[in-house]
């Protein structure tokens, strides 16, 4: 690390990323900061990062991979990337540290489609996929994590399958790891507590129907 440490959001993220998991941290003497003596890519097992500045603190969001999605980091990774982050962090900077499942989602929608290439049970006809499902899980999984979900982009999405000829968006709900309610995105925007979002029950929640 630079000896001219500028404690941003971009600084933080780096330095989350570093974090090598059973590594000990090392003091430079020149610097009078912490790292590792080797960077390790196969023990940094923090994939995902989100930085927010709270002003008074940093919150820092992290998670593992699994299957290409982001996994919650397990009691013994967060413990020890925690005692990382509080060794590396610029002095007096109060942070606050999570790692958690991500926050489901329901989305209603009504959808018009061409009967020659989707069937309205919601399969394309040439292969059996549900394609507009594949497309709001694509959608989904490439939110930057901890990025903010966006009504409009999905529609575009729905919109930009081959068959879908319009889209009328209903109730889109979520529910975080940690709560017990499903809640109605009010707006168009929504910001995952968990840093990403996995869409759920679309084959009762999407209907299909065909211009009469």
């Amino acid at each position: 690390m630079a000896s001219a440490v500028v404690a941003s959001v971009p600084w933080y993220y780096k330095v989350a990323r570093a974090f090598q998991y059973g590594d000990a941290l090392v003091l430079d003497e020149e610097t009078q900061q912490y790292g590792y003596a080797t960077a390790d890519e196969g023990k940094q097992v923090v994939k995902y990062v989100a930085v927010r500045d709270r002003g008074t603190s940093v919150e820092i969001l992290a998670s593992g991979e699994k299957g290409g999605l982001p996994e919650p980091l397990s009691d013994g990774v967060l413990t020890a990337f925690k005692q990382y982050m509080n060794r590396v962090k610029i002095a007096g900077v109060v942070l606050t540290i999570r790692s958690q499942r991500a926050d489901r989602l329901t989305v209603r929608a009504r959808i018009w489609v061409d009967p020659l290439v989707i069937g309205t049970d919601g399969r394309r006809i040439s292969d059996g996929v549900r394609a507009v499902d594949e497309a709001i899980k694509a959608y989904l999984k490439n939110i930057v994590y901890g990025g903010t979900f966006n009504k409009t982009r999905l529609t575009d999405a729905i919109q930009a399958v081959e068959g879908v000829e319009d889209v009328e968006l209903g109730d889109c709900q979520y529910m975080t790891a940690t709560g017990t309610a499903w809640t109605t995105i009010k707006g168009n925007n929504y910001t995952a507590a968990g840093g990403s979002l996995t869409v759920e029950g679309l084959e009762n929640s999407m209907s299909y129907v065909v211009e009469s």
